[in-house]
């Protein structure tokens, strides 16, 4: 949420969330990759070919799409809804 979810006032706020990605190496995480999200962003998944993962953003009442290709999230829109979303789910193969 990066403080999106604080108040204006805090010192915590910050105009914008970040989607942070991260790459598996053995039993060690490192960053690979961030973008900038929208406020009070809550669940993020990946599609099944590891191309485009989405990220649910109350505020803006939207599941935001990112393409990656390995090394860098690009916006590839969004879909709006009616509410904000607060959870997703996956289902595996």
């Amino acid at each position: 949420m990066n403080g999106t979810n604080a108040s204006k006032t805090s010192p915590f706020f910050h105009d914008f969330g970040v989607l942070k990605i991260l790459e598996l190496n053995g039993r060690k995480l490192t960053p690979e990759a961030e973008a900038r999200i929208g406020y009070w962003c809550q669940g993020a998944a990946w599609t099944r070919d590891s191309r485009t993962v989405l990220v649910q953003c109350v505020v803006e009442k939207e599941t935001q799409m990112f393409s990656f290709d390995g090394k860098n999230p690009k916006p590839a829109g969004a879909v709006k809804i009616n509410g904000g979303p607060a959870g997703i789910r996956v289902v595996g193969n």
